[in-house]
């Protein structure tokens, strides 16, 4: 049976989020260390000053939940942040992702004061308009624009990151090959 933290605020504790506790709604956690395995549930929380750190579950949508000068750590592959759905709020501001291994993850808010893994790490600003402008250039290496543009399609998040490691694993292109083709396009960045 879990156990179930809401309507609270508690700081400066630690944390094992895991299958047998839930957490939201109405959480408020402050300078906590939140050790997260592959069974999260959090929904409508506020995070401040806090630090995640472990295994995270594969396409989890923070549902609600705000995230303010917190650090993460561990990989992130198809995580939602802020409201994709407008009436759900949500949101990063001042967070550090640095240290994180992230691929598919759609930002639903502002992407300023934000920190991001290094490459092979890139961020897609306007990902439908970045998906359009990939299919209509020619000079893509092989399959790669297959994997940009398929989160393209439905919601249209403000940006998102993905893992250049991993389209070069999935669609076998050399990664210096796909980071030439990348620093041409418009809304693609990524850090040195």
């Amino acid at each position: 049976m879990s156990k179930i933290l809401q309507r609270t605020q508690i700081a400066d504790a630690e944390l094992v989020l895991d299958e047998s506790l839930q957490i939201g709604p109405d959480l408020e956690l402050t300078r906590c260390v939140l050790r997260c395995t592959r069974e999260l549930a959090a929904s409508y929380c506020t995070f401040n000053e806090c630090k995640f750190v472990g295994i995270f579950p594969k396409e989890y949508y923070w549902h609600g939940c705000w995230f303010r000068d917190c650090t993460v750590t561990g990989n992130l592959f198809g995580h939602t942040f802020g409201p994709s759905i407008p009436r759900h709020g949500g949101g990063v501001e001042r967070c550090d992702f640095s240290a994180c291994r992230m691929d598919l993850c759609e930002f639903f808010t502002p992407g300023e004061g934000i920190k991001l893994p290094k490459w092979p790490s890139f961020r897609v600003q306007g990902l439908k308009a970045v998906a359009e402008r990939i299919r209509m250039n020619g000079n893509w290496p092989k399959q790669a624009p297959v994997e940009l543009a398929r989160m393209a399609f439905g919601r249209d998040p403000d940006w998102c990151v993905y893992d250049a490691a991993t389209i070069v694993q999935k669609r076998k292109v050399p990664l210096e090959e796909l980071r030439a083709a990348l620093v041409n396009v418009e809304g693609v960045s990524f850090e040195d």
